[in-house]
């Protein structure tokens, strides 16, 4: 209530409010929204790429698990993998992998808007234009994998579990230490199934991959205009300059210089009178009668 009311007064009062960016108060309306819009921009490329990462992280460990209890009931096969990556590695690999550069990225631009820094604002449009086309690879990828699993589950699909093990055209007999015929169905269904989920999943991989290249776009259109602003000497952050008059000049505003001077003309001697010509009566004189 407080804040508002000092809100509404200050204008009265002569006061420039500075609109706040994410912690940094910048002092012009139109920088105030390039920021913005910059920093916003990379606040979703960082929870698009933790998304991401957490649902491949699942989806790691959900077919690792269902293929290696496939494996350990109806046989190994190479046709059929789980991916190198276990444990620990596959965490920081799909969920850290992803996220280091985002947010490294959003605290750069955040300290080039407070430092007014061209450079690395120039420097993070060209990133951000990388993370366009690194994104477009994985958008690739995803449509890849979901490729990749609808094969596998046509390739489970020939198989059968015998009476004396997992056989397939392809590749045979696969005979198995303790083997169950029921539990070597069970495994085999299970990843079948498995795999046609995460075949969909990976086409919502694929859409969000979009939406990244969507706001990296964006964060490369933004990033390009504030290098731009600070190249004509307009500012994010700093203390606004002074007019001759006491008024204040914004960041970023053009301001008008008055020059105070003397007045050019014919110079006047001190002490001589100005006005009409009045002669002075001489004291020696006779007074006529």
């Amino acid at each position: 209530m407080l804040g508002a009311a000092l809100l509404a007064l200050a204008p009265l009062a002569g006061l420039q409010i500075m609109p706040k960016v994410y912690g940094l108060e910048v002092g012009d309306g139109r920088m105030a929204s390039v920021a913005r819009m910059l920093l916003t921009a990379h606040l979703f490329v960082i929870a698009i790429c933790a998304l991401f990462g957490i649902v491949q992280c699942a989806e790691h460990f959900a077919v690792q698990s269902a293929v290696e209890d496939y494996q350990a009931k109806a046989g190994k096969d190479d046709n059929v993998s789980s991916g190198a990556l276990s444990g620990a590695l596959a965490v920081i690999y799909k969920i850290g992998g992803p996220l280091v550069l985002p947010v490294l990225g959003f605290f750069v631009v955040r300290a080039g808007i407070q430092g007014n820094n061209s450079g690395i604002l120039q420097g993070m449009c060209i990133m951000n234009g990388y993370c366009v086309g690194c994104t477009g690879c994985w958008v690739i990828q995803c449509i890849w994998a979901f490729i990749f699993m609808l094969e596998q589950k046509k390739w489970l699909e020939k198989g059968t579990c015998e009476q004396d093990g997992f056989y397939h055209p392809d590749t045979g007999m696969h005979e198995v230490e303790d083997y169950d015929r029921q539990d070597c169905t069970v495994a085999k269904d299970a990843l079948h199934d498995l795999m046609g989920i995460w075949a969909v999943i990976n086409i919502l991989l694929a859409i969000l991959c979009c939406c990244n290249v969507i706001a990296c776009s964006m964060g490369t259109a933004k990033a390009n205009e504030a290098h731009g602003a600070l190249m004509q000497q307009q500012v994010f952050c700093g203390v606004p300059r002074m007019h001759a008059n006491g008024l204040a000049q914004m960041p970023g505003q053009p301001g008008t210089i008055m020059v105070v001077g003397q007045p050019v003309g014919t110079q006047v001697p001190m002490g001589q009178p100005v006005g009409n010509n009045v002669p002075t009566p001489d004291p020696n004189a006779k007074v006529q009668s």
